[in-house]
């Protein structure tokens, strides 16, 4: 492959797209510093370390496996603010390899020549130099292609909803970006929430159980160190929502702070600074009588919280679906244990996750248990089906995507057992009540989206 790669000319791509929104939204848009998280496929091995506020100069790090990282720098001289950036890819060995250069142009797009005559809509064309060949990267493009249509689309549907509360669609003069404090921002979970909350226009704060002193990461957002079992009264000090996805065991928790304690000193810490705003994430999906008797004691107080149960999240990133599609990508199957399970299977794709997620921020009618379910109940077998389908279909990555994965996940019988098999039927009903909508309703649909299957828009008719 190596050989092969040196021995390849460059080559430009380029492939053009129309997304549902005016040019400077989409420029917007791609300024935030959560855009890089947001576009960055969650099947490929790529996790962004430290991210640049300007496109014109700055540099953005991601992780690898092995050790591997790969920094991109803005071109200066590709750069014209609101109608083009370019980046480079400028670490060794790997530019070497692949001399990837990646443009990117904004033009308003013809309303004539578009399916969305009422809107005016943006072109953008992204065109790559590199030794790569197209199906290589096809998967890439597609995913970035479709990802930032869904995440304009969504916004214009809060937008509807809430006004001036998406500042990303609002002018300066009425702009009222949310400050929201959340934990659990290194998770899958909350690095993607915190990018999009980034790029609707929000100012996120994170608040880590460590001290930032070896620049464990740098994605755009404040940081604040928290301490679980004694947070600094400072903490929540000007914060509007505090969202608390970290409802797992403290980490490092030398005085035996239970979660259940953290997660009431968090809520009495934003209550002394006038934050009435909670959401709370329900890991361990709590039996609701407890959680209605602990959701009295604030409800006195005028403290609106939420808890958020989800159902088991559809990710190319982490959990079952990744470990199942090793299993079938190395030919092994699955056995007739999963090929032939009846159970009912509940779940919910990441991106609709994370819009149920900024919907309850967004919505103060919202309080109490909310389930985050698809509208769409699977068995089992169904779903191994389903992986099986669209795993046929995935282009094969250029990286060593094993070398993320840890073989020993596949023995964990009792992890599987508890999370995956003890599923049952699970519906949202305040959701449904809300006609609250969702990206990915099917199986299939999440599936070709979190593994990378999904056309490019310029290839579709």
């Amino acid at each position: 492959m190596t050989k092969e790669l040196f021995r390849r000319k460059l080559m430009e791509h380029s492939i053009s797209h129309n997304v549902p929104a005016e040019r400077n939204v989409i420029w917007q848009w791609h300024t935030a510093p959560g855009a890089i998280t947001r576009l960055m496929p969650r099947f490929y091995p790529f996790t962004p370390h430290s991210i640049t506020p300007s496109l014109s100069t700055g540099t953005v790090v991601y992780h690898l496996p092995a050790g591997l990282k790969w920094q991109s720098r803005y071109d200066l001289s590709g750069y014209l603010s609101g109608y083009c950036f370019s980046d480079v890819c400028t670490t060794s060995p790997i530019r070497h390899l692949s001399h990837w250069r990646h443009t990117h142009v904004f033009a308003t797009s013809d309303s004539s020549a578009t399916q969305t005559k009422q809107l005016p809509t943006t072109k953008i064309t992204d065109t790559i130099s590199t030794r790569l060949p197209l199906r290589s990267i096809t998967a890439y493009l597609a995913y970035r292609q479709h990802q930032l249509i869904q995440d304009i689309t969504a916004a214009q549907r809060f937008h509807m909803l809430f006004g001036t509360k998406i500042p990303l669609l609002c002018s300066d003069a009425i702009r009222s970006p949310l400050r929201i404090a959340l934990t659990g921002a290194t998770t899958t979970l909350g690095r993607t929430l915190a990018a999009q909350l980034n790029t609707l226009g929000h100012h996120v704060i994170e608040l880590n159980e460590y001290q930032k002193k070896h620049n464990t990461h740098d994605l755009g957002n404040e940081h604040r160190c928290w301490t679980p079992h004694s947070p600094a009264h400072d903490l929540l000090t000007g914060v509007d929502v505090l969202v608390h996805l970290a409802t797992q065991q403290p980490k490092k928790n030398a005085t035996n702070t239970t979660s259940h304690e953290a997660t009431e000193l968090l809520i009495n810490n934003a209550h002394a600074h006038g934050c009435t705003n909670v959401i709370i994430a329900d890991h361990s999906h709590t039996e609701p009588e407890a959680l209605q008797h602990y959701l009295s004691q604030y409800s006195r107080e005028s403290i609106r919280i939420t808890y958020v149960s989800s159902s088991t999240v559809v990710s190319g990133a982490h959990g079952i679906v990744p470990l199942l599609k090793t299993l079938f990508s190395a030919g092994l199957g699955v056995g007739s244990r999963l090929m032939n399970n009846e159970t009912w299977f509940s779940w919910i794709s990441m991106d609709d996750l994370t819009d149920i997620y900024v919907r309850v921020i967004l919505d103060e009618s919202i309080s109490g248990i909310l389930n985050a379910s698809s509208p769409e109940n699977i068995q089992i077998k169904q779903l191994v089906q389903h992986l099986g389908h669209t795993v046929k279909q995935s282009a094969k990555l250029p990286f060593p995507t094993f070398a993320a994965f840890n073989p020993q996940s596949l023995f964990r019988t009792t992890a599987w057992d508890k999370s995956f098999f003890s599923h049952s039927k699970t519906t949202s009903e305040k959701l449904t009540e809300l006609n609250h909508t969702f990206r990915y309703p099917t199986i299939d649909l999440a599936l070709t989206h979190e593994l990378g299957t999904e056309q490019l828009y310029s290839a579709q008719k």
